[in-house]
């Protein structure tokens, strides 16, 4: 009796884990070990060079320096960025725009002048628009 009752609490156990995975693989990936929950400002300097791709498509050569900052949506008056990305970190831009396609929300600034607002989901169509419009 003893060894059906472990039996129970390890199986017990083990769908538990289980479902717990499977409810954080439907979850966007958290890439930066914070809140999935951000607002995105892009602040962009005329430039090119450098490269950061969708899905293997190259969607902008148009600028030379792009620094992410994410900012919680559960504290909409917060001011200091939870995390903030170089154009350096190809690899990891790579990841964060393949994970932001229609997650986040969006606002690009050139020159301090906001450009583009997403208005829900970032559209990186629209996004690839004006970072050529703004880089001529």
């Amino acid at each position: 009796m003893n060894t059906k009752l472990h039996h129970i609490i390890a199986y017990g156990w083990l769908f538990t884990l289980i479902l717990l995975k499977s409810f954080d693989s439907d979850a966007s990936p958290d890439l930066f070990g914070n809140s999935q929950n951000c607002q995105i400002l892009f602040s962009l300097d005329n430039g090119s060079q450098i490269v950061f791709e969708q899905q293997a498509q190259v969607l902008a050569p148009y600028i030379s320096r792009l620094n992410i900052e994410l900012f919680d949506l559960n504290k909409p008056h917060s001011e200091q960025p939870f995390q903030t990305i170089s154009g350096r970190k190809r690899r990891q831009m790579k990841q964060w725009l393949g994970w932001v396609n229609g997650e986040s929300r969006a606002i690009v600034r050139y020159e301090q002048a906001i450009v583009f607002e997403s208005s829900g989901n970032l559209d990186l169509t629209l996004l690839l628009e004006t970072c050529q419009r703004h880089a001529e």
